[in-house]
């Protein structure tokens, strides 16, 4: 590009219009961008909230040039539209309790009963950047509306917006959502807290990437990957789910539920999170497979009730999921209501959903470190590795390994010593050894029994009839 201004072009010159144009494309090739100040973009923004600057910052966004927003608050009254290929630059975007106690903030506000979102990227506008910019939602004064809206396409699309160091905060839905066929957005560096009903980020694409962002204290997930049915909440919205969202090193406290994987979202990779104080579970998985938690640190989950919820929650349709690697505790000061188990599972599943160990936990933080309550084939033994697994008991009151039946009694257990003992009901206790008489090849053996001693130390033969005769005691 040559970087020259054209010419005076009387009025009425058909080429006037084009050299407009050109203009544009100097000043964006040397750098220059549209300051929402500037009167030459609908009267220029005021930075003191007090006059609607919606007009204004359109304007600016509309130029073609990139946008930039200098300090101050800004009044929004209707949805900013998005352009394809925008790039909206502000200050500093600050971070919470509140944007406007903090010097050289820009951000924007939503006007008392709007009742709207504030930024809107409709279907089929794609590509762009918005950077250091706060939206403070005013959901005490609004009763729906969303930060930030990447609309659901009617088909699949490389949008392609990254979303950087900005904080996004109180809106009455979500603080921003990731529409449906809306594919590899960037959300970074970022904090998104404070939602009314809604999630910190709501996810229904493919490819997005969440990455180094605060979510929380918001009323549903800090973050949501879909709009499906979860273990705490039917679908809302267009009730879809998402596909291969990479979820890494975000903090995420005080939600409702930490990250939610709903109904039919698969290849969620959730790596490297710190979950914590969250209501009810840390993560939750509704159904399906391919999805990864990987080397997260959990504690201090479950607080809306000291039961069975786990850190991590796994619902009767999940069909395998890898859980490895992930710390689970110690307490924060102060906690009473915590997880009652790192894992809790109601599928029923066998081998492969759980591939390696679940990680390693502290006692002050769980009960324990599985709780299955599917039965049939999904037993803790199966679903600690697929490999076999280590347990390890880490005081002398618990007992390593347990499994109780629906009432509560023990079935099966070794304790601190060493003793394995068995109950089938009928007071036989102890080692079991089935024996089996040999036969010729092709032929039936005629007969075998059982060794048991029972809770007296009395060795008996249970036979093939059903005798039962005591060969040695104490």
């Amino acid at each position: 590009m040559t970087y020259t201004i054209p010419g005076h072009h009387a009025t009425g010159d058909l080429g006037h219009t084009t050299d407009h144009n050109n203009i544009i494309d100097v000043l964006t090739g040397i750098g220059a961008v549209a300051n929402i100040l500037n009167t030459a973009w609908a009267g220029g923004a005021d930075p003191t909230g007090a006059a609607d600057s919606t007009a204004a910052i359109q304007a600016a966004w509309d130029s073609g040039l990139p946008a930039y927003h200098p300090p101050g608050k800004y009044l929004i009254t209707s949805p900013l539209q998005w352009s394809s290929g925008l790039v909206a630059l502000g200050a500093f975007a600050g971070t919470y309790p509140g944007e406007d106690t903090i010097p050289g903030v820009t951000y924007f506000t939503r006007a008392a009963h709007t009742n709207t979102d504030v930024i809107q990227v409709p279907d089929g506008t794609n590509y762009g950047r918005i950077s250091d910019i706060a939206i403070d939602g005013n959901k005490n004064n609004n009763t729906s509306g969303i930060g930030m809206n990447i609309e659901d396409g009617a088909s699949g699309q490389e949008t392609q917006i990254i979303i950087e160091r900005c904080f996004f905060h109180d809106n009455p839905n979500s603080n921003l959502y990731l529409g449906n066929n809306r594919r590899a957005n960037k959300v970074q560096y970022g904090v998104f807290n404070y939602s009314g009903a809604g999630d910190g980020i709501t996810a229904c694409g493919s490819d997005n990437l969440i990455m180094s962002n605060i979510c929380g204290s918001n009323a549903r997930a800090g973050i949501n990957l879909g709009s499906t049915i979860t273990q705490n909440w039917a679908a809302f919205g267009s009730g879809l789910n998402s596909t291969t969202t990479h979820v890494f090193n975000n903090d995420i406290y005080q939600n409702d539920v930490g990250i939610a994987v709903p109904a039919n979202a698969t290849r969620s990779l959730i790596i490297g999170n710190g979950i914590d104080r969250n209501n009810f579970q840390g993560i939750t998985v509704y159904n399906g497979d391919c999805n990864a938690i990987i080397g997260n640190a959990l504690h201090s989950n479950g607080q809306a009730a000291d039961n069975t919820y786990g850190h991590i929650d796994l619902a009767a349709g999940v069909t395998g999921v890898t859980i490895e690697a992930n710390t689970f505790g110690p307490i924060d000061g102060g906690i009473t209501n915590y997880c009652s188990y790192c894992v809790v599972t109601e599928a029923g599943i066998g081998s492969g959903v759980i591939n390696g160990g679940i990680g390693n936990y502290d006692a002050s933080d769980t009960h324990g470190g599985l709780l299955s309550t599917a039965g049939g084939n999904s037993s803790p033994s199966v679903l600690l590795s697929r490999g076999g697994a280590i347990i390890q008991g880490n005081n002398t009151t618990q007992h390593p390994f347990q499994v109780r039946n629906a009432a509560g009694s023990s079935l099966f257990d070794i304790d601190n010593a060493g003793t394995f003992s068995v109950n089938d009901g009928q007071g036989k206790f102890l080692a079991t050894v089935f024996i089996g008489e040999t036969a010729a090849p092709g032929s039936t053996p005629s007969g075998g029994g059982i060794l048991y001693v029972d809770n007296t130390g009395h060795l008996h033969y249970l036979g093939p009839g059903g005798t039962d005769t005591t060969l040695a005691g104490p």
